[in-house]
């Protein structure tokens, strides 16, 4: 995954027909080698 010049990157998903809230967390090494992860909770708003 490439950050656009703003530090953002775009991520698209395919989920299931369960009404659940998610999490979703991305984990990788930065090109001077630093360990790094986020999470993001994603509510259901149906």
């Amino acid at each position: 995954m490439r950050l656009d010049s703003d530090g953002q990157a775009q991520v698209e998903f395919f989920s299931s027909d369960a009404t659940v809230d998610y999490e979703a967390i991305v984990e990788g090494v930065t090109d001077d080698g630093e360990i790094i992860r986020a999470g993001e909770f994603i509510p259901n708003n149906t």
